[in-house]
């Protein structure tokens, strides 16, 4: 029985893992895309910049308290879910000032 163990740790442990600091990264690099894009996006759709500025005021110490815990800890699910809320923040973010865009301009071509 335990050699069967070992065996399955050996499996388990060449398997590459999701949750790992690379994914954090990458994750953390992404939402950073997502913050930049949104106050272009609220410029050109004639949104108030200052209003998702707050919001992500109020969100960077959610993304930075889980991108810390996700990279030191990957096994940790605290981590990705903070980093998952704000995920779901900045998408969010984006997303808004987009749609106006598109709805509103009929000249606007949407990629």
């Amino acid at each position: 029985m335990a050699r069967g163990a070992v065996q399955q740790a050996r499996v388990a442990a060449r398997r590459p893992r999701l949750a790992s600091p690379s994914t954090a990264t990458a994750l953390a690099v992404l939402i950073v895309l997502l913050a930049a894009a949104a106050i272009p996006l609220d410029a050109v759709a004639h949104q108030n910049v200052l209003a998702n500025a707050g919001q992500l005021l109020t969100s960077v110490p959610i993304g930075v308290v889980g991108f810390i815990l996700a990279r030191r800890r990957p096994d940790n699910p605290i981590g990705w879910l903070l980093l998952a809320l704000l995920a779901g923040i900045m998408i969010s973010s984006v997303a808004d000032p987009y749609t106006c865009l598109v709805l509103a301009v009929p000249t606007w071509r949407s990629p």
